[in-house]
């Protein structure tokens, strides 16, 4: 049985007591410590003053999609190498296996000795790192190599079955589950070379590693990203994998396609397709016959595998066998004659599908070589809805997906060559949009839009998971809603919440910050507003939606008001509010960084006040709220209704007396006018009058001289 390591340093909380190890001067540090006298190594990275990690050492055998693998130390302990598996930003990890399974010890996994955010340098951002003891004996298969030494059925039970059915015995007491159970996936913990055990798989997606040969066929028909978090019965179909592949000292089915294994292993069954043609001793066989079952109630249990450990015999579980046609169902020159192979065709050949599902082939090979006339009637349906709405909305897309849910109810829901579970929809997306995958983004919105997932979990229904799906639906059309909404809080950034629960805040303005919860997130605004370079805003869609996904307390509504950039009164406050219920539910009293953003938000509300008095006192009150450290405080000060109504009577008052000022004004200036015209007038009569007088007094004057003087 597993035990648990005392530490109190659990993803990312600092150990009260002081390190007993001095801290070594990262200038001193080399690849394998201070005390090997090797090559120095400035770039070290410190992680909790307990270790140093080496940036320019990659180990990139133990690299996974989601994180990259570095060599690492322990101070004091520098001749034993550490691995840090350094976790890339916005990749679907599990991190809550990270806290479930801290520290506990067990021979057929790498305890993990410490873990939580780091400052790494090389990108100027924050990143989750795991740490675990490197494994001295290397990889059981040698790198480059594809066989090696077939093991005796002892050191099989002794080396790998004991060691690792308790670690899933421990792992399931602790809801995890391995799925990284495969040959490739095998080290030696120790340089004699005695104890054999798994690579970690905290930091990738479930199952995303693993390939078809080591899946239950469902499972290897998705998506790598897709499977969903998966169940300790598939890790027990990987085990029997496992043991089948260290019986024969190779994986001989690594170099088959994924659609040929996947077709052969249907056709044939998966137990004979990759036992019948090896000797295989007994005790082993027996295991195999148990954990190589598709069949998920006819495989082994985890108990059902301790007792084999023990040494009981087990007789065979019964097994659903599918039914095979008469004759086989061809499309592109391959015979089906199976409906889960069939189904699997059609996904696979998603634009020729369309054309053989509305053919009347497809209906007569159901009736007549599978004689099925119950599933070729549920087909019909599916592909001929009543009503002229669900005909406008059969598209060739979900003609194909309905019709492969028809045919297989066991498959995982396929859309236009996209395989999933819908609990792993969330991963796949996630892993879209950290690797800039804009068509599989596109692809997967299509999919949440067309509420094929919903139709999917709805076919599986069964009294004993009625309540069950019933939340899964209900959260789907959650989805759906959320997609049509295009403000901040809402679209695919809201959807990656919801469907990731351990997934960091992916903000741009929180990349040197490893946000988690709501109240870490009001912590690190508290501190980026105080700094000069802050953001214009506390709140972008990334964060946004953060909250609508993690706090309850906000409600859709509170969301819905916000519109980014915040330009008007109203976006204003409401950016604001949705800020002072974040304290308010976290109960934070001071954040004087943040009220003092606050206020810089509301100056433009501040600036409203007409009365220049008034803006002063309301800066006044505004500035002694921001001591305070209470955001609605700030914003009862900034936009206080009292004091608008005052104002504004006032404005408008003002506003009167000066439009009857302005009024008399333009009065007086228009009676002047009048005035000046008037006089004018009058002035060039008289000029007029005057000009005649003197006229004719000229004239008489000339007349009287010119006759006088006669």
């Amino acid at each position: 049985m597993a035990t648990l390591v005392e530490n109190n340093a659990v993803l990312g909380i600092e150990d009260d007591k002081p390190p007993l190890i001095q801290k070594a001067p990262v200038d001193m540090v080399s690849v394998n410590g201070p005390a090997q006298g090797q090559a120095q190594n400035s770039s070290a990275v410190d992680f909790k003053g307990r270790f140093q990690i080496l940036p320019k050492s990659p180990l990139s055998q133990f690299d996974s999609p989601c994180a990259s693998a570095y060599q690492a130390y322990e101070f004091g302990h520098e001749g034993h190498k550490v691995v840090a598996m350094v976790c890339k930003p916005g990749m679907p990890i599990r991190s809550n296996m990270l806290k479930s399974m801290f520290g506990v010890v067990t021979q057929a996994l790498p305890t993990i000795m410490d873990c939580g955010p780091i400052d790494w340098p090389a990108t100027g951002d924050k990143r989750m790192v795991a740490l675990f003891p490197f494994p001295e004996g290397g990889s059981y298969i040698p790198y480059g190599a594809k066989s090696t030494a077939a093991m005796n059925e002892s050191d099989i039970m002794r080396l790998v079955a004991k060691p690792i059915i308790s670690m899933l015995r421990e792992m399931k007491s602790r809801n995890c589950v391995h799925r990284g159970i495969r040959l490739e996936n095998l080290y030696w913990a120790d340089k004699e070379r005695t104890k054999l055990q798994l690579w970690e798989t905290y930091s990738e997606s479930a199952g995303c590693r693993q390939t078809a040969v080591y899946e239950p066929i469902y499972s290897a028909m998705c998506d790598p990203f897709a499977k969903g978090a998966g169940t300790i019965e598939d890790d027990i179909f990987s085990l029997g994998v496992l043991l089948l592949f260290l019986t024969i000292g190779k994986n001989p089915l690594a170099d088959i396609k994924q659609d040929d294994l996947i077709f052969r292993r249907i056709e044939e069954g998966t137990f004979l397709y990759y036992v019948a043609q090896y000797p295989i001793p007994a005790i082993i066989l027996e295991a195999l016959r148990g954990m190589i079952v598709d069949d998920v109630d006819g495989r082994w249990t985890l108990d059902d595998a301790e007792d084999w450990i023990k040494g009981n015999r087990l007789s065979p579980k019964p097994m659903h066998t599918p039914r095979r046609a008469a004759r086989p169902f061809q499309i592109e020159n391959r015979n089906y004659s199976f409906c889960a192979s069939l189904t699997y065709g059609l996904a696979k050949n998603w634009t020729a599908a369309p054309d053989v599902i509305r053919n009347k082939s497809l209906d007569i090979w159901l009736r007549r070589s599978m004689s099925d006339e119950k599933l070729a009637d549920v087909l019909h349906t599916t592909i001929n809805p009543s009503g002229p709405a669900a005909a406008r909305a059969m598209t060739d897309d979900i003609l194909v997906s309905g019709a492969c849910m028809a045919l297989d109810k066991f498959s995982p829901l396929h859309f236009r060559g996209f395989s999933c579970v819908p609990e792993g929809i969330g991963a796949a997306l996630a892993m879209a949009m950290s690797t800039g995958d804009n068509e599989k983004i596109t692809l997967i919105r299509q999919l949440l839009g067309c509420k094929q997932s919903m139709f999917w979990l709805t076919a599986r229904q069964t009294d004993q998971n009625a309540k069950q799906i019933g939340i899964l639906v209900s959260k789907y059309e959650m989805l759906l809603n959320f997609l049509e909404v295009k403000q901040p809080g809402f679209g695919l950034e809201r959807c990656i919440y919801e469907l990731n629960p351990d997934m960091p805040c992916l903000s741009q303005a929180l990349k040197e910050h490893y946000v988690t919860t709501p109240k870490e997130l009001l912590t690190v605004l508290d501190q980026l507003g105080g700094r000069p370079d802050r953001p214009t805003l506390p709140i972008d869609r990334h964060i946004a939606a953060f909250l609508g996904a993690r706090m309850p307390e906000i409600k859709d509504t509170d969301l819905r008001v916000l519109n980014l950039p915040a330009e008007n009164h109203i976006q204003i406050v409401a950016l604001i509010n949705l800020l002072a219920k974040l304290q308010r539910v976290h109960r934070m009293r001071e954040l004087p960084g943040l009220t003092t953003w606050c206020a810089d938000i509301l100056k433009p509300v501040i600036n409203g006040f007409k009365n220049i008095a008034r803006r002063k006192r309301v800066w006044d009150a505004v500035n002694a709220a921001i001591r305070s450290g209470n955001i609605a405080d700030v914003l009862a000060s900034a936009d206080n209704e009292n004091e608008k109504a005052i104002d504004e009577s006032g404005f408008k008052k003002a506003a009167f007396e000066h439009a009857v000022i302005t009024l008399r004004i333009t009065n007086l200036e228009e009676m002047k006018l009048k005035q000046e015209e008037i006089a004018r007038i009058r002035g060039e009569s008289a000029a007029v009058t005057c000009a005649m007088l003197i006229g004719a007094f000229f004239l008489v004057v000339l007349f009287y001289t010119h006759f006088s003087g006669t």
